[in-house]
């Protein structure tokens, strides 16, 4: 029998993550005077990402994920000091052992607008791109998540378009310092190597 914790808490579960190629991968500049590098979303260009996160026996299962978010830093200041906004396109959809990973028809869609506020510039700032993930039914030990997320840059409703002003290149307005999702832990782990 599996050894439960007294009251379930959650915890980050960071995933792996892969560019789009060409005009669609991140740009890579270091961050001010740092000489440390970060992966950029650029303001003239679509940069696409795509993730997936193996889940540990530790996580509750059939509990929904808390949400699955970014963290980054601005590195412009929005036009005239008002807010601007980024606007995001995903789709993901989660998967338990024996269960299959449909075509794109299959995947959970939808779109993301983010307020960068006007004293926002070099400042660490989270945000969530969508939460309360249903867990596949049935749930398994060893599931996978997979993400398709995009900054569409160029589209009008992403309006946080003013070039930044230390080195590198000037479009690339919003550095990636990571990407997690919360979820429920309430074990140490499962008893047998796959199952309670």
């Amino acid at each position: 029998m599996t050894e439960r914790i007294p009251v379930p808490r959650y915890t980050d579960q960071i995933g792996t993550t892969l560019e789009g190629d060409k005009k669609a991968a991140l740009t890579y500049d270091d961050y001010r005077d740092t000489g440390f590098p970060f992966g950029c979303f650029r303001h003239d260009q679509d940069n696409e990402l795509f993730l997936s996160y193996q889940f540990p026996h530790a996580r509750r299962l059939n509990a929904p994920l808390g949400d699955f978010h970014l963290h980054t830093i601005p590195l412009s200041t929005p036009v005239l000091g008002v807010s601007d906004h980024l606007y995001f396109v995903y789709s993901y959809v989660w998967v338990g052992i024996g269960q299959e990973l449909p075509a794109i028809a299959g995947w959970n869609t939808g779109t993301k607008t983010v307020t960068i506020s006007a004293a926002g510039q070099h400042i660490h700032t989270y945000f969530d791109i969508f939460d309360n993930i249903a867990a596949p039914v049935p749930d398994t030990y060893s599931s996978f998540l997979f993400i398709k997320l995009k900054r569409e840059g160029t589209n009008v409703l992403d309006t946080f378009n003013v070039d930044k002003t230390t080195p590198g290149t000037a479009a690339a307005n919003l550095a990636l310092m990571g990407l997690d999702c919360h979820m429920l832990v309430d074990r140490l782990g499962s008893f047998y190597e796959y199952s309670d």
